[in-house]
């Protein structure tokens, strides 16, 4: 099931309906969501006749995602962006669904770990077809931006596709599941057609937290081991990257950046986005417009302080696992998810991501799988 979902996410948009003077997108991850959830919906409770299983802490994120639900439509009333603010209302809606669906169908690990692969794929492969037919890879003269135009998927530009790719380039390289190696090596060099800075920032700081973590375990009898496998892959992953023209391009914007404090002018929308939330403690509403390009300043912009931490807190209630990671047996599948979130949750500081229908259902997909690992749902880690 999730392999479908994840599979139709990859392809984006499916049609544009109109919505006040936009138009909302439709996108076909949506309609799978919805007729995953109402075939489960009868082939449960209809036909086998079975009960929901309400699980510890999920039953939180439902009450959140519901009260974020309420408020979204209340603030309509007296949104900036008139009807077009309903937007936001999906968002969490999208979010309930997939909790909800999970109290009736139980979201396999090794289905998880797989779906992500079939993503990965499907996004490397449109980003090989969009560079290949742009002529990029025989020819990369040009400036930075005018490169990384051509880093876009059905799902998304660059940016956003590289939040994805990082996360899955960081959980296989930590996790070391079956067939790891060459999902790694895709992973890594799909990074690279990305040309993301973000992604290459927030890549840095993980794997130093992860090499860290490792140095002062002393749970972990492999520390050294582990060291070793990934101080090699990043060699390789340095090495390429720094030999490839798409590579030079994305480390030269990078030092330019850090050393002019260049921002690409989300320094002006994150402090027109300050001015906004002080100035309206409620909220303006869900929109897309001048965004801050960070989820924390978004969701107060948006929903205001106080629905707005509520906002915050769904994304980053999993990273409460930090505390009772170093009191466990160590576990490299627990350890890689939660490293990899939070490279996610780092990455959407500077990136537009969580606010978005794809992303919410992938998101509350993952949360829900982290919950059930440190729930010790799955205990034979052998098929993975």
């Amino acid at each position: 099931m999730l392999q479908l979902l994840f599979l139709l996410m990859s392809f984006g948009v499916m049609v544009l309906v109109p919505l006040g003077n936009s138009a909302y997108q439709l996108s076909y991850i949506e309609i799978g969501l919805l007729l995953i959830f109402v075939i489960q919906f009868f082939r449960v409770f209809l036909i086998r006749n079975r009960q929901a299983k309400v699980k510890k802490n999920d039953s939180i994120y439902l009450f959140l995602l519901f009260l974020m639900i309420i408020y979204s439509l209340i603030s309509y009333f007296w949104s900036i962006s008139g009807i077009t603010s309903l937007v936001g209302v999906t968002f969490f809606i999208y979010g309930f669904i997939v909790v909800l669906l999970s109290f009736f169908y139980d979201f396999k690990l090794r289905e998880y770990i797989i779906a992500n692969r079939i993503l990965l794929m499907s996004l490397t492969i449109q980003l090989t077809i969009n560079f290949y037919n742009s002529g990029q890879f025989s020819n990369t003269i040009g400036s930075y931006y005018n490169i990384k135009i051509f880093s876009s998927t059905l799902l998304g530009d660059s940016n956003y596709v590289s939040m994805f790719l990082t996360f899955i380039f960081t959980f296989e390289i930590i996790a070391k599941v079956k067939y790891w190696f060459p999902f790694t090596i895709i992973s890594g060099l799909s990074i690279i057609l990305t040309m993301s800075k973000g992604a290459i920032l927030a890549l840095v700081s993980v794997i130093a937290i992860y090499i860290f973590v490792e140095l002062i375990s002393k749970k972990n009898k492999n520390k050294y081991k582990n060291f070793f496998s990934i101080t090699i892959l990043g060699l390789l992953f340095i090495i390429a990257f720094t030999s490839s023209s798409l590579g030079k391009q994305t480390i030269q914007m990078i030092n330019y950046s850090l050393n002019s404090g260049f921002s690409a002018g989300r320094d002006i929308l994150y402090s027109s986005a300050l001015n906004t939330i002080e100035n309206n403690v409620f909220g303006i509403g869900y929109t897309n417009i001048d965004n801050p390009h960070n989820f924390i300043v978004e969701g107060l912009r948006s929903y205001g302080i106080l629905f707005g931490m509520i906002s915050t807190l769904i994304f980053l209630y999993p990273l409460r696992h930090f505390f009772n990671l170093f009191r466990s047996e160590y576990n490299p599948v627990k350890l890689a998810l939660l490293l990899s979130y939070f490279g996610l949750v780092t990455h959407g500081l500077i990136e537009i991501f969580f606010y978005t229908t794809p992303s919410i259902i992938w998101t509350m997909v993952t949360i829900l799988i982290i919950e059930g690992v440190f729930r010790n749902e799955y205990h034979d880690n052998s098929e993975l």
